[in-house]
């Protein structure tokens, strides 16, 4: 019987399984990752309800996702950006960006090359085209719209060297994401 309450539960409001699913584990540390089974139950559940119903009018709220987001490891952001490269526009570029979470200790160096975006984890290479410090917090307002262009020029929170033109040169090759796209449905 508690098995047909909870289906009936995530099939019919998504986002409460999927809300609740990650409540239960908000004290995993960034290392751990979620149960695989659950997350492919979750994703045949939500294409099921797609099915049922039609695509999403709204996407997902990211300002509401912040303590999944702080969960996640960073290299799974740079995979997002890797995707979200504009393919054609980076064609024929090649850059190398360090980017330096301060409070973290930890840096990355992500090159475009071929039209793709690589990234490692990596000390960070002396013949970057730019060099970005910045907090992992700030890192993540900037992705969620909390932090706007003015507060993140003027916040003490980031610092660029290098030069400024490649960065926002490197920025404008990535595709906005879209939230509300289709699972199943074209």
């Amino acid at each position: 019987l508690l098995s047909l309450i909870s289906n009936a539960v995530i099939v019919r409001y998504p986002d409460f399984f999927v809300y609740s699913l990650f409540a239960k584990r908000k004290n995993l540390m960034p290392s751990e990752t979620v149960d695989l089974p659950a997350c492919l139950i979750s994703c045949f559940r939500a294409a099921a309800y797609e099915l049922r119903h039609g695509s999403p009018e709204e996407g997902l709220d990211l300002e509401s996702a912040m303590g999944i987001l702080k969960l996640t490891p960073l290299p799974r952001f740079f995979d997002s950006m890797a995707v979200r490269l504009n393919g054609p526009d980076a064609a024929g570029r090649e850059m190398a960006i360090n980017v330096i979470f301060t409070d973290r200790d930890e840096s990355y160096v992500l090159t475009l090359e071929n039209g793709v975006l690589h990234h490692h984890r990596s000390p960070p290479v002396p013949d970057a085209n730019a060099t970005v410090e910045l907090t992992h917090d700030l890192f993540l307002r900037m992705l969620v719209g909390q932090a706007g262009i003015k507060e993140t020029i003027f916040s003490d929170d980031l610092q660029t060297s290098g030069s400024r033109i490649d960065l926002v040169r490197f920025l404008l090759l990535f595709d906005k994401p879209k939230s509300n796209f289709n699972m199943v449905t074209p």
